[in-house]
């Protein structure tokens, strides 16, 4: 086929689809949309994919459950691996399918960078869980679609060096990274963060995540007499750091932002060796001894799933609520499903947190929780509220706190009247196990 007739042709799917998005007519009047999953499902990423995608999997099939008179909700998958180059491989499988309303992730900074632009042409609203470089919602090309249930590496990185210094005291923390631009990141700009609150830095080691063998990074720590380790990057280092810290003697408190948040961490550093470790994140993570609409989430999630709910499992479960809600008021399309999102929904109350968009999408509350690993399990430490701009902060012990205050409108997006929404209480539906994947 001639270049230009291949061109016409994918440019009408393009136009067709970010016009249109409308929902599906099938068998005897039934109505069918479909929310997508776009995220990592395998490769190092997938334990975070699947858990958010699992949240989305069970608020969907709760809504079906319910009924919508002759309106069904289905869920598309599309693996992205976490990897930038299989995210532009299947992007066109959604963008060309009309049923396909909303998008619930990515989950990874890359992937989402590169699909951002995808959507925005296709009028494809996102709501996604981490991806947390600071810089996304400026980008030209998510002027609208972007948003995300979780805070940015800014806030992370503001949370810890709070606790750091008021909670924590710690008079000289020693910092590690595995490289990654997540870990450097968050490790740096931690860094910079607690020593404007009067923590010293002892040590900014980087490790080699293959190695294995993190004994030079442990002797420099050892050496530079920190009271602390703070470490950037993901569980599994995390767990390998913990143990290798205390096999070696290192008498330091361990802390990690929330790519260590995960059950792995335990299993893999060994409940005595991650013993006392304090892991923190910009969200409420359900655990068995949590209370109230939590607690009923873990019940339920654990049941339908077969596992115990993991880092984004909530937050995804709240992302496809959301979408849920507007399309159940009526917005069937891809056009007045955004403007819902952009415009309509206000604040809706989830199981992860409160939740409200500011104009860029980024999330509105700004609160950020300690968790300890205590007798071999992640328990709830502490939870910190922290001001708009100043990092002036209150303590909880539980729950979320949503800010009252607005920032200034920006250029990204037009200012709207946000009108609240009701809020409904969680509930805990009988069906029967729901079937799950597994990462390899």
């Amino acid at each position: 086929m001639p270049a230009g007739v291949t061109g016409v042709l994918v440019a009408v799917v393009l136009l067709a689809a970010s016009c249109g998005g409308a929902s599906e007519r099938g068998l005897k009047g039934k109505r069918e949309v479909a929310i997508a999953f776009v995220g990592a499902k395998t490769g190092g990423s997938a334990s975070y994919g699947i858990n958010f995608r699992d949240g989305v999997r069970l608020a969907i099939e709760e809504e079906n459950e319910r009924g919508n008179g002759d309106l069904t909700i289905r869920l598309r998958e599309f693996d992205t691996a976490g990897d930038v180059n299989q995210a532009r491989s299947v992007t066109n499988q959604f963008i060309s399918d009309p049923s396909v309303v909303g998008i619930v992730g990515p989950v990874v900074t890359g992937e989402t960078n590169r699909l951002v632009p995808d959507f925005q042409r296709a009028g494809l609203v996102m709501i996604g869980a981490s991806a947390v470089d600071r810089d996304l919602p400026s980008a030209p090309a998510s002027r609208t679609v972007f948003h995300r249930v979780v805070g940015d590496d800014d806030l992370q990185s503001s949370g810890i060096a709070e606790y750091l210094s008021s909670a924590e005291r710690a008079t000289a923390v020693a910092y590690v990274h595995d490289g990654s631009d997540y870990g450097r990141q968050l490790a740096v700009n931690t860094e910079r963060k607690a020593s404007a609150k009067g923590v010293r830095s002892a040590a900014m080691e980087a490790i080699d995540p293959k190695s294995g063998d993190f004994s030079a990074a442990i002797a420099k720590i050892r050496a530079s007499g920190a009271g602390a380790v703070f470490f950037g990057g993901l569980f599994t280092e995390a767990a390998l750091l913990k143990r290798r810290l205390v096999e070696q003697g290192a008498n330091v408190r361990f802390i990690s932002g929330e790519g260590a948040l995960d059950k792995g961490f335990v299993d893999a550093a060994s409940s005595v060796n991650a013993e006392g470790a304090r892991l923190t994140c910009a969200c409420n993570f359900p655990l068995e001894t949590s209370t109230g609409a939590l607690r009923d989430f873990f019940n339920d999630y654990k049941q339908k799933v077969g596992k115990d709910p993991g880092l984004y499992s909530a937050e995804g479960y709240d992302a496809a609520k959301i979408l849920i809600r507007g399309i159940k008021a009526g917005n069937e399309n891809r056009e007045t499903l955004l403007r819902f999102v952009e415009e309509q929904l206000g604040r809706y109350e989830g199981i992860s947190k409160s939740i409200e968009f500011e104009p860029d999408g980024n999330l509105k509350a700004r609160t950020f929780t300690i968790y300890e690993v205590r007798s071999g399990r992640i328990t709830t430490l502490q939870t910190l509220t922290l001001g708009p701009s100043t990092g002036t902060t209150s303590t909880t012990r539980a729950g979320s706190t949503t800010s009252t205050s607005r920032r200034p409108p920006t250029t990204r997006r037009p200012t709207t009247t946000i009108t609240t929404v009701p809020t409904t209480s969680f509930t805990v539906p009988t069906s029967t196990p729901m079937t799950t994947t597994t990462a390899p």
